[in-house]
């Protein structure tokens, strides 16, 4: 995250709460563990499961280990609703939203705004949440 500038940095702070996703170190992650521990996840007893053993995680852990917020609008009714493809092309390369292009668009981008924070998440989630080889 050493590319943002103070400015980005005060911005991603006050609009989303995020600021810590600004002090964590960048980490790649093999996709194949990624996706075998997504498919493990049981919403109903919210847990994963390695080797048989079921293993409690709370969005309580889930703050404590990233300090991400967890107060606010509940996201999950956003899921059912439709996709906006334009958004999604809006950031897209060849039908992919490329780290290395969102990395660039921060570095250029001049003033905060709502486009440098959709950046800003997608890159988060790339690089820090759940970065893959």
């Amino acid at each position: 995250m050493k590319l943002l500038s103070p400015d980005h940095k005060k911005y991603i702070i006050s609009e989303t709460s995020l600021g810590c996703l600004t002090q964590m170190h960048e980490v790649t992650l093999r996709r194949i563990m990624l996706v075998r521990l997504a498919k493990s996840i049981d919403m109903d007893t919210q847990s994963i499961t390695i080797s048989k053993t079921p293993i409690p995680i709370t969005k309580e852990d889930v703050q404590c280990i990233f300090g991400i917020p967890i107060e606010g609008e509940d996201i999950e009714p956003h899921l059912e609703m439709q996709t906006d493809t334009e958004l999604f092309t809006a950031y897209a390369n060849n039908g992919q939203v490329l780290i290395s292009d969102l990395e660039m668009a921060i570095r250029a981008s001049k003033a905060p705004d709502g486009d440098f924070l959709r950046r800003f998440i997608l890159y988060a989630i790339g690089t820090v949440l759940a970065p893959t080889a």
